[in-house]
């Protein structure tokens, strides 16, 4: 899918290169900007993070279906940990199934814990990304405006300060989603810790 800065992107250098006047040489150098934009904006092609956090719903006690299985007499299992015991005493468990009950219990509900933190980091990298493309849109949109007026009007003696300001406002962009990139690092190193975390747990367990 097309985002709003590859679109605003792509719209700039369409319309320098459209524009009177513009040697070769800068007609070269806003594509080799716009290149180094999209390049950045395209890292993060392809990630469905939204779907992953959803996926880390089924992580926990509802998703393995850890006490919510029907055991022994049929009766319903327990939804928290503190109903556990007496849940226990009704279905006639030993004392080492009780406590292996309330291992896998502990086991899951931290499980859950970790679910949910990177439920929140998916989050995160989201609305960096949302932040990011609307910022190169604001930031090249402007400029962009300049150069089509000047065009349009035939004031072409404003066309390469235009040009000039669409530089730099690509060189911005550029920084914009570097930052953000580096910020969806961090959450995306996160992501990981907390599966590791996950991983050890259930080896663990």
């Amino acid at each position: 899918m097309t985002t709003t800065a590859q679109s605003e992107v792509n719209d700039v250098v369409a319309a320098v290169e459209a524009a009177p006047g513009v040697d070769q040489g800068t007609r070269a150098a806003v594509r080799d900007l716009a290149d180094d934009v999209l390049a950045q904006v395209n890292r993060c092609d392809g990630q469905d993070l939204r779907a992953f956090a959803a996926a880390t719903l089924q992580i926990g006690i509802a998703g393995c279906g850890a006490a919510g299985t029907d055991i022994a007499n049929g009766g319903a299992a327990p939804s928290a940990l503190g109903e556990a015991d007496a849940w226990l005493d009704t279905v006639g468990f030993s004392e080492r199934e009780r406590i292996l009950n309330r291992v896998e219990q502990q086991h899951f509900a931290r499980v859950a814990a970790a679910g949910e933190q990177i439920r929140d980091c998916c989050q995160a990298v989201e609305e960096i990304r949302t932040t990011t493309d609307t910022a190169v849109g604001l930031l090249v949109a402007p400029p962009k405006s300049i150069l089509n007026l000047a065009v349009d009007l035939n004031i072409h003696a404003l066309v390469p300060f235009a040009v000039e300001l669409i530089m730099d406002s690509l060189a911005s962009a550029k920084d914009a989603v570097s930052d953000g990139n580096r910020s969806i690092e961090t959450c995306l190193e996160a992501i990981a810790a907390c599966l590791g975390e996950v991983a050890d747990e259930t080896e663990a367990f």
